[in-house]
């Protein structure tokens, strides 16, 4: 019989790396080869779905892995729901309960919570999670491997939703001032993404309301303080439509733009001075 253990952890929300407020407690308990994990959670706000994973993580020397324990939805005041997963050999990973160190729970959204369970900090930029965010994947490899909320919408509605005043055309056609101002632009030379326009978090009007969310997104606020612009554009195999933050492949923004719900990265040919390649980090996203 495997042995019981019975305890309480406490989980913290975690902004830019850093430990906030406390956001509730999980009860574990583990008996007969079944662990049990009850949370508590102090939910989002103000938002109908917020999807969201649950890992584990190991330290293993001085590298930190993460296995994904399972996934729930973090909207409302309260959440409150169960995991139960095997104490030994979770997801196959040969790795059991003692060996878990802590928790993270990552949002879709960007909000982050943490639980540790030994005398070490978490720090979220040693854990190496399980998704792969490497340039060479297929745009159907890494569906696979992160799954995205999902849209069909024609350039018609995107127009509707930006102007309200005009008629639905071929052509998304631009009527208010402040979108005058974005141009429609050719960052990609392969034309894999077509009808690129530069846009700002102010034209959250263009998203379905369960992306709502991404306006408070860290990584995305982070790239527009940084770049002055997101880019919003089509994707030329399959006619959905991608959100883009701009930044540089490197080993630790990779690491946050998958962390924070834009895992896929495209370049645009152009590099910065140290050989690092520019592009935009990003994920597709619904809208109306």
């Amino acid at each position: 019989m495997t042995g019981y253990r019975r305890f309480i952890a406490y989980v913290y929300e975690y902004t830019h790396g850093k430990k906030g407020n406390g956001k509730g407690f999980i009860r574990v308990e583990a008996k007969d080869g079944i662990c049990r994990m009850d949370y508590k959670l102090t939910g989002i706000c103000s938002r109908e779905y917020v999807p969201a994973r649950i890992y584990g993580y190991i330290r293993e020397q001085e590298e930190c892995i993460a296995i994904l324990l399972g996934e729930c939805d973090l909207a409302g005041n309260s959440v409150q729901f169960t995991l139960e997963l095997p104490q030994n050999n979770i997801e196959n990973s040969s790795y059991g309960l003692g060996d878990i160190k802590g928790l993270v729970i990552l949002s879709q959204t960007g909000e982050t919570y943490g639980s540790g369970w030994d005398d070490q900090p978490i720090q979220l930029d040693t854990i190496r999670f399980p998704e792969k965010i490497e340039r060479s994947q297929s745009i159907q490899e890494m569906e696979k491997e992160e799954p995205e909320v999902k849209m069909e919408v024609t350039s018609e509605k995107i127009s509707q939703e930006i102007s309200n005043q005009e008629e639905s055309q071929e052509e998304v056609i631009v009527v208010d001032t402040k979108m005058q101002e974005t141009e429609k632009f050719m960052p990609f030379s392969d034309g894999s993404v077509l009808e690129c326009q530069r846009i700002t978090p102010e034209d959250y009007e263009l998203l379905d309301n369960k992306e709502r969310g991404l306006l408070n997104n860290q990584f995305l606020r982070h790239g527009f303080s940084q770049y002055g612009h997101l880019l919003l554009g089509v994707r030329e195999e399959d006619k959905k439509h991608i959100l883009g933050v701009p930044g540089v492949y490197e080993r630790q923004e990779a690491l946050m733009a998958g962390m924070l719900g834009f895992p896929y990265f495209k370049e645009t040919g152009e590099k910065q001075s140290d050989g690092k390649p520019q592009g935009y980090w990003y994920r597709v996203v619904d809208t109306k």
